[in-house]
């Protein structure tokens, strides 16, 4: 099934809103070309600045914690969306979607209700703009024991469009939704039909979400696939990149394949491996510029220890994989893995960011990561000196999420609030400055 959550904004006032064969490429194969055009010289600092707490968990009495945060920056306001955890103690258990909207990144409206069901947990929202302005929105609901896909369209004034429930699609969580234009809509997803072992599964619209065609098997391998990530190219061309895990012995492996519309099918080219013959590999991101794609992932080297990677992939070959930054230490629960999230503007300057403790070599005591950022402006060839984006020494910051939008990177993500509690978190969010050239830490909080 899939899974995400998020949505609906405001113009001005808030409204509440309720297969093709394919074969394995080797990592031999010639590298891709660069894209023709490269990033001007940008240098994206950090100002002295105030990350905003955007969930104020610890004040509302009934809230758990807050996870999932994912951004999106349009051209007249930026929208956060998060997955806010209820506890039981005044109203049923269950997690519902939340939003937030600024116009100026510093003054963010009060978080909104996006689904109002408590009868059903919403959860694992995701969402993303059209060149119209309309936002497109999926999420997970669970009600029972079984799954409901929820999608949604809304306008840039806050009015909502279309909502649907598409049943068919109920398999696992975690959906992924990317758009090209105004009206050429993908969904990714992981399911298990016939099954038994987990699959991509991939279905577009044409017509901004009022119709769907059947899905299609984006992986069709004979082993589990997972951690499904997508983008989407100018050409209306899906790129997809997952983890496939193929045992025990050698874990996961990142995949990546294009594919391209035909009719109401998809045409899905050759399966390529941009971690080549690296293995114990998690939860790849992707972003294109193109027709090139520009993969990050995790990779675990022993418990809680993680290395971060990267590789640029045409449709026929990848790049050979390289490591960003120092290894990290994570913590044990929450959650045990570490991977980048990549973000690329419109001048091809390409940043990631991610979690871990990078100060420590060695796991064996309470972590407490930071929020990890890089950049790159020659396709990904070299990167910059790590910078610390979340300046909590005291406390866990995790699972970052990123857009890049005029040399200025904004992230958000999440942080404990209270240590004697596992879940309890905030989201947080900073915004870069390009330009600056002495980086300053975030080490003031407006609370």
């Amino acid at each position: 099934m899939l899974i995400s959550v998020a949505l609906a904004l405001s113009g001005g006032t808030w409204l509440v809103f309720m297969q093709t064969t394919h074969s394995q490429a080797s990592a031999a194969m010639p590298e891709p070309p660069l894209p023709e055009t490269a990033a001007a010289d940008v240098d994206i600092s950090w100002r002295y600045a105030w990350p905003i707490n955007l969930s104020r968990s610890s004040e509302r009495e009934v809230s758990y914690g807050a996870r999932f945060p994912r951004i999106v920056v349009g051209p007249d306001r930026a929208y956060v969306i998060w997955e806010a955890v209820y506890n039981g103690a005044v109203i049923p258990a269950h997690s519902e979607a939340l939003l937030t909207l600024s116009a100026d990144y510093e003054s963010w409206s009060t978080p909104l209700v996006i689904s109002t069901s408590l009868q059903a947990t919403s959860e694992h929202a995701n969402f993303v703009q059209g060149t119209d302005g309309d936002l497109h929105l999926v999420w997970q609901e669970t009600r029972g024991t079984g799954y409901q896909f929820m999608y949604q369209r809304r306008s840039s004034t806050g009015v909502a469009e279309l909502t649907e429930a598409l049943d068919e699609l109920s398999e696992l969580p975690v959906p992924v939704i990317g758009i090209n234009g105004s009206q050429n809509v993908h969904l990714t997803w992981l399911g298990v039909n016939p099954g038994p072992d987990i699959d991509v599964f991939h279905t577009r619209s044409v017509d901004s979400g009022n119709n769907w065609f059947f899905p299609t098997r984006a992986a069709g391998l004979p082993s589990s696939s997972l951690d499904v990530a997508l983008a989407v190219d100018n050409s209306n061309q899906a790129h997809v990149a997952w983890m496939e895990n193929l045992g025990v012995s050698t874990g996961g492996v990142i995949m990546y394949r294009v594919g391209s519309p035909v009719g109401e099918g998809m045409n899905w080219g050759t399966v390529i491996t941009p971690s080549a013959s690296l293995t114990n590999c998690v939860k790849p991101s992707i972003v294109v510029a193109g027709s090139t794609a520009y993969i990050g992932w995790g990779r675990q080297i022993q418990p809680q220890k993680m290395d971060v990677y990267f590789a640029r992939c045409s449709a026929l070959a990848c790049t050979t994989p390289i490591t960003l930054g120092h290894s990290v230490v994570v913590n044990t629960s929450d959650p045990s893995q570490s991977a980048p999230v990549l973000a690329i503007d419109e001048n091809g300057t390409l940043a990631a960011v991610w979690h871990g403790d990078q100060e420590h070599a060695e796991p064996g005591y309470n972590t407490l990561e930071e929020i990890l950022f890089t950049y790159s402006t020659d396709n990904g060839n070299t990167w910059t000196e790590v910078q610390n984006v979340s300046w909590t020494p005291n406390e866990r910051s995790i699972d970052p999420h990123m857009v890049l939008v005029d040399g200025v990177a904004h992230v958000v993500w999440k942080e404990r609030y209270d240590n004697t509690v596992p879940q309890k978190y905030d989201i947080w969010y900073a915004n870069s400055a390009s330009g600056s050239a002495v980086f300053l830490p975030l080490v003031l909080r407006n609370h």
